[in-house]
């Protein structure tokens, strides 16, 4: 939603998009635009920012907690446990209705969008994975062409110390 402005403001409808130039708005594979982020920042981005740069702020508040060692306050490290925890559920509600079917502002096409884009997110991910994979099978492949070699080098010097006469 951020990466892309997502937002009921940020929307375009298709008889205004010969009003914008197309470097100012972006396409989702459903075929709605959405206004960029350099041309108008959406209220809902906008949100989001601040709910997890305040989650961020409260996983600091935590780990400064943890560090202080002797003079460490459970109490303390578990309320800033809880609002980071509440920043973050409601960081997940913004995304969460959008999608809803029943609602004051449903918006299937920004669930729509937003699925999508994981859904890219984890394709590229298992690409790269898998060329991962392929480098590494390669490679491994490479070393064990050589082991037969190497375990046959081994046995024959075993072979030859246990035939010496004692």
């Amino acid at each position: 939603m951020m990466a892309h402005n997502l937002c009921y403001s940020t929307l375009v409808r298709r008889s205004e998009l010969g009003k914008l130039n197309p470097d100012e708005y972006g396409k989702s594979p459903t075929g709605d635009c959405f206004v960029k982020a350099s041309t108008h920042k959406g209220i809902l981005p906008q949100i989001l920012e601040e709910l997890l740069t305040a989650r961020k702020k409260a996983k600091a508040d935590m780990k400064a907690e943890k560090a202080k060692g002797k003079d460490f306050d459970p109490l303390t490290y578990a309320v800033y446990d809880g609002r980071q925890l509440a920043l973050k559920i409601s960081a997940n509600s913004v995304y969460g209705f959008t999608g809803a079917q029943v609602g004051h502002l449903p918006r299937s096409v920004h669930a729509c969008m937003h699925a999508w884009d994981g859904w890219a997110t984890c394709l590229d991910v298992l690409l790269i994975a898998s060329l991962i994979a392929s480098l590494i099978a390669s490679h491994c492949l490479s070393h064990c062409l050589s082991l037969p070699l190497i375990a046959a080098h081994r046995w024959a010097n075993c072979h030859a110390l246990r035939s010496r006469p004692r």
